[in-house]
């Protein structure tokens, strides 16, 4: 687990946990001093300084340990205001070629889907960040190869092919 990677430590409990039920692990104190055995010394012992780490059953240390972390909890791993800077920050570097845009639609895709699977973005918003991440010059390209293809021709606003569609069309520019 690293703390500054919070979404990463409902992984690393379930990871955890797959481990303790191999080897058959049930006792909760015992579960709970190998949840911080594998962290480093100062996240070791804040997580040992909480009430529920001395008393009480696994999964209330493990709400406990959650709660430290603010965007830990599997409701918060990502957040549209996380994809919109993900999408500015991407506008403002160029993409030329197939591995760095491919290293983008992975990034992008991670986080919409999460988002778009709580009902926080839908398809449309999806293609439109998707959209807006893409340097204008390669943009233009990718419209006008959409448009040739006849996979985007209402030139409505809202009528964006999906993601696939524009990364494919981005993809056979590159």
């Amino acid at each position: 687990f690293d703390p500054d990677q919070p979404h990463s430590l409902c992984a690393y409990f379930k990871d955890l946990c797959n481990l303790l039920e191999e080897a058959k692990i049930d006792d909760p104190q015992i579960m709970k001093e190998k949840a911080t055995k594998y962290v480093g010394h100062e996240v070791a012992e804040l997580w040992e300084g909480l009430a529920s780490y001395k008393t009480g059953p696994y999964e209330d240390f493990t709400k406990a340990v959650i709660a430290l972390y603010p965007g830990a909890s599997e409701d918060e791993h990502y957040s549209v205001k996380e994809l919109e800077q993900m999408v500015m920050d991407q506008s403002q570097s160029p993409i030329t070629s197939v591995t760095e845009l491919a290293a983008y639609y992975r990034n992008f895709k991670l986080t919409s889907m999460f988002l778009m699977g709580k009902l926080r973005l839908s398809t449309c918003e999806e293609s439109h960040n998707f959209a807006r991440g893409l340097p204008m010059k390669l943009w233009n390209k990718v419209l006008d190869h959409l448009d040739t293809t006849k996979k985007y021709q209402s030139h409505a606003v809202d009528d964006l092919p999906g993601t696939k569609d524009i990364n494919n069309a981005a993809k056979y520019i590159l």
